[in-house]
């Protein structure tokens, strides 16, 4: 599970990626590993203090071999619209992206066979706000209004666990 992100306006809720992690773990036994690096310290740790299940926590600067190494053993990789999600599709891990803000249609998203995407539809999506701007009408409606048993259904149906 990779929670941060650059930019905060494209970040999935950290109580979404906790439940995520859970019902992982309570369905299937797989234990999550949440990363991410010394700047996405504050989300990691918000994420692991919601869950049940004790995840493996690796927050450390990882080079891009490092990152890629370790997550080509992953069975899926959980993450916002970030560039380790590239990195995952480079491996052939799939992937379960969240995307609110970002235009689909630019073709930003994973690309591998067994790759989701999961998107909210709201009238104001997409918006496409970069670069840590704020949601234009303050609510931030398209991440909050993705739903971890839906998403977690989408895990299902996936059939990777």
């Amino acid at each position: 599970i990779f929670p941060g992100g650059k930019w905060p306006i494209k970040r999935w809720v950290v109580s979404g990626f906790a439940k995520i992690g859970d019902l992982c773990y309570e369905h299937y036994g797989v234990q999550s590993i949440i990363l991410g690096d010394e700047k996405d310290k504050k989300i990691m740790n918000e994420v692991v203090s919601m869950m049940k299940y004790p995840p493996v926590i690796i927050n450390e600067q990882l080079t891009i071999l490092q990152l890629a190494a370790l997550t080509a053993k992953c069975k899926l990789f959980i993450t916002n619209d970030t560039g380790p999600m590239h990195i995952a599709v480079a491996m052939k891990v799939p992937v379960l992206a969240v995307f609110g803000p970002t235009v689909l249609e630019f073709g930003f998203g994973p690309i591998g066979q067994k790759d989701k995407i999961v998107f909210a539809k709201v009238p104001c999506s997409p918006c496409v706000l970069h670069g840590g701007k704020q949601c234009l009408i303050k609510s931030h409606i398209c991440m909050k209004s993705i739903n971890p048993e839906n998403l977690f259904k989408i895990i299902e149906s996936m059939d990777v666990l």
